[in-house]
Formats: C-alpha cells, structure tokens, sequence
C-alpha cells in the first residue's frame, strides 16, 4: 500500500511538473501573466489591446498585456518623468543613454544575461551577445542596458531623391547623373511647369544638411556630436560644417532657393501641407526615401490621381564617386527596449520581447493581422497599405506596426519586396553604402562636449537657413571658421578623434 501512495504520489508530481513546463505565461490559477510595457506611441499606432493584432499576441504568447503609452510628443519628457517618480513596470522604451543612465543606478538590468537565459535559439537577440557588434551602445563597462532596435537596412542609406518620372519624360530628359544636372532639370520644370514646386522637402535641413553630405564627399560618423566627420582612409577626424565641402553645399541650396527651385515655404512646411504637396500633383521632387516614393505614389492614388514617384540612383559626388556612408551595426541606439531589474515576470517579458526577434514575430509585427492588414498572395505576404478598415474605422499602414522600435529584420519588416522602390533600396543603394565606424564617446568626454555641442548645433542650424533664405552669405568664410573655431569645433574634433582611435584600437580596424 505504502509503495502504491508513493508511486501515485510521484505521477502527481510529474504531472504537475509537466503542467508548470507548458504554462507558459500562465499563473498556477490559470491566468495569463500581465506584462507592463511603458511604450513610445507612434502617432499612428493603436495602443487599444482589444483590436486583433494584440489579442493575436496574447493568444500566442499567452501572456496578458498592459501598455503603458508615452506619446510621440516629448515623449522622453514624460518618460524621465516616470522615471524620477520610482514607478516601474516591467519594460519601458529608452534610448542608450537613459539606459546607462538608470542601468548605472540599478534601475534596469543588463540584458546580456537576460539573453542567454530567455533567447531562443533562432533569435537575433542572441547577436547582441557580440561585444564588437554593439559597443557603441554599452557604457564603460561594456554592460549593455536596453535591448536596440533591429533594422538591418538601417546598414545603408535608402534616402535621395524621389521624383515624378513622367513629368521628366515630358521634358524629354533622362533621370540626372550629379547635383548640377539636377539643378538643370529643376529649372527645366519650373520652365515649362510654372506653377509647380521643382523641390521640396517637411524637413529639408535633416535631408539637405545630413543626408546629403556624401553627395559632397563628407561623411558624417558623429551621431548626434554635431556633424564630426571623418575621412576614412587617413582616420582624419574634423568638424564638417567648417569645411570648403560643406561651403559648396550651402550655396547650392542657396542657388536653388533663391532660384525659386526649392519650395519657398520649406522652413514653415507642415507634414499635412507636404501631403498634400505630394498628393495632388504640385510637386516634382522631393527629398525622401524608397519607402516614402512608394508611400507617396499611394496617397497620390487615394487623392484620384494616377502618377507615380521614382526613388532616384545616387548622383555622383563631388569626387566623381557614388557612396553612402551608414551605420556599421543594424542595431538603433536611439529606440531601445529596457527591463526593470525590480520586474516580478522578467521571463514573460522577455518572451514578448524575443518573438519580435525572430523571423516570424518580425514579419508579424510589420505585417499584422492577416485578411485585415495584409493578404497572402502566391505564398507573398502583401500590405494593404497605405491605410486599412476595422470596424467602420479607417486605420493607417501604422495600424500593423504597432512595435516599429523594436524590430524589423532583413526582407521582413517595414520592408515590402512587392513595393518597387523599396526593391531599389536593395539592389541599388544597398551595394553603395559604405559602413561607418561605431565610435562611443565617454562620460567625462560626453561632458566636455554638451556645452560645445549646444553652442555649435545652434550655430550650426541658424548658418544653414540663413545662408539658403539669402539672410547671409560665404564670401568670407575664413571669418564663419573663425566663429567655430572660438565655440570649440577644434576642441569637439579632438575628443571625437580619440574616440575614434580607441574604437580603432578595440576592434582592431
């Protein structure tokens, strides 16, 4: 009888050990373990957990979720202040450097050992565990703080140009080669389109005075150190906007604006008036992104007009080369997932966090719910984008991305293979970018640099628009250098160049 009870006592406890082990997310009771996630809100997600897409994550990762919105606007604001007040939750957007900051203080973990207790094995959470690969987002003790963004394309530069292909092939040109041929085919346009706008652009000076510094043969590897530049093959750090490169590229958009080339209205553009720019046919080009060309041809259809935008091939830069200078990792410091170290469900949220680095929770998330935000055609996932219907309610393309910091893995993702100039960005631009190094600047130097930063970004900025509103001009630009000079370019450019060489001599480049 004895061994009977024993028996019957050990099948109990396997039983119960086998239930614990497919639970899952779930409480002993039976209830889905709730996970906090205090989220940055794109101004186009949908944070409601009763539509499909969150009751599909929950069902799958039988968990129950508690989103936490920070909205777009300031949202950094609100979330330091969530911060500062002791609230926590299990998860929380950041950006690298809250998270060192708070990392640093005990307040979230570092997710390395986070990984490689909870990743599963096809996960690209797992590549994180690649020091090299990351350490520009780690603090001093290479301890990493906030799992990054994925993006693979984010190792090229998809950004150019976009234009409306059929009003080139009415002037009976081909799509131009350099800057300058561009600058003849704007003016060719408002020749014989006069009412239209040849070039515009909502936020021009992030375009014309970032992006297109290779276009000028610069290359930009400061992130936000004020456009420190580097000349690769001499490992030569210097202060870009003080450059006779950066002079020129002033006064090309000076000439375009003053020309009436350039939309007149790009300082005070609003993103609604820029749609409907686009969308009605007034403008001719515009400084975007392949993504964006495709997005635009589409609302341009939603508005009853059939014309279609055309991302650009790169022009040749000033040296005659054709290059664009990326990021060297995929992973975004800029939106960062963190875990608090006082979390009571770390392997729940971890679970969530792990789906969306893996192939299929990738592709999920950019593409939601299936007969709702895409349709499978011949085996092709396919968006119904830019905007799909729920419940009376039209939705944008945003309604099945509802986790774009997170990740968006190669040919997954926001990426869509059946949009042709997002196509374009992999054949062409792809094999022209060019990496940049992953340089992080230290405490002390981070320091040094925030005053000079300030005082430089804001010289910086107000040189460029007044430059192209034809408010000033470059004829002494030895005097502008000059300015820089006393606001501490040189001084910017020395610490950023040791960080270079020590970025040089970590990952022996």
């Amino acid at each position: 009888m004895k061994r009977t009870v024993q028996f019957l006592t050990a099948i109990a406890m396997i039983c119960i050990a086998v239930s614990s082990l497919f639970a899952g997310g779930r409480q002993s009771g039976g209830t889905a373990v709730e996970v906090s996630f205090a989220l940055r809100k794109h101004p186009e997600d949908i944070l409601d957990t009763s539509l499909p897409y969150w009751k599909f994550l929950e069902d799958k990762l039988k968990i129950k979720l508690n989103l936490i919105p920070l909205p777009e606007e300031g949202w950094p604001e609100k979330r330091n202040v969530l911060l500062a007040s002791g609230e926590t939750y299990d998860l929380i957007s950041t950006e690298r450097s809250i998270a060192n900051l708070y990392g640093d203080q005990g307040i979230f973990d570092d997710v390395g050992p986070l990984i490689e207790r909870y990743a599963s094995s096809d996960s690209k959470l797992r590549d994180l565990l690649d020091v090299a690969g990351t350490y520009n987002m780690r603090d001093d003790d290479n301890r990493l703080f906030g799992i990054p963004r994925w993006y693979e394309f984010y190792t090229l530069e998809d950004r150019g140009i976009i234009y409306r292909k059929d009003i080139l092939d009415s002037l009976g040109l081909k799509e131009p080669v350099t800057m300058d041929e561009w600058y003849e085919t704007f003016k060719a346009v408002k020749a014989k389109y006069p009412d239209m706008i040849p070039l515009t652009c909502n936020v021009f000076q992030a375009y014309a005075g970032d992006v297109f510094l290779p276009y000028w043969d610069m290359e930009d590897i400061s992130g936000g150190w004020g456009f420190i530049g580097s000349r690769r093959s001499e490992g030569q750090i210097v202060y870009l906007p003080a450059t006779d490169n950066y002079r020129q590229m002033l006064e090309y958009w000076a000439k375009l604006y003053r020309e009436g080339l350039l939309d007149q209205e790009y300082v005070t553009i609003t993103y609604d008036q820029w749609m409907e720019r686009l969308s009605n046919g007034r403008v001719f080009a515009n400084l975007s992104s392949g993504y964006r060309a495709d997005w635009s041809t589409q609302i341009a259809k939603e508005a009853g007009n059939n014309f279609a935008y055309t991302l650009a091939t790169p022009p040749l830069n000033s040296a005659g080369k054709r290059e664009l200078y990326r990021n060297l990792s995929p992973w975004l410091e800029d939106l960062m997932t963190s875990v608090f170290s006082s979390s009571k469900h770390k392997a729940e949220a971890m679970k969530l966090i792990d789906y969306f680095y893996t192939t299929e929770g990738s592709k999920q998330n950019a593409y939601g719910v299936e007969g709702l935000t895409y349709t499978v055609k011949d085996g092709v996932w396919v968006k119904n984008w830019p905007s799909v219907e729920f419940n009376g309610q039209r939705f944008k393309i945003g309604f099945g991305q509802h986790l774009p910091h997170l990740t968006t893995l190669a040919d997954e993702g926001d990426f869509d293979s059946s949009a042709p100039n997002q196509q374009k960005t992999l054949d062409v631009y792809k094999p022209l970018s060019v990496a940049i190094p992953l340089i992080k600047i230290s405490s002390a130097a981070d320091d040094a640099l925030r005053d000079i930063r300030a005082n430089l970004g804001t010289y910086r900025d107000t040189l460029f628009n007044e430059v192209i509103l034809g408010r000033r001009t470059t004829g002494n630009w030895s005097a502008i250098v000059g300015d820089m000079e006393r606001l501490g370019s040189k001084q910017a450019a020395e610490l950023i160049q040791q960080a270079y060489n020590e970025y040089a001599t970590a990952t022996k480049r």
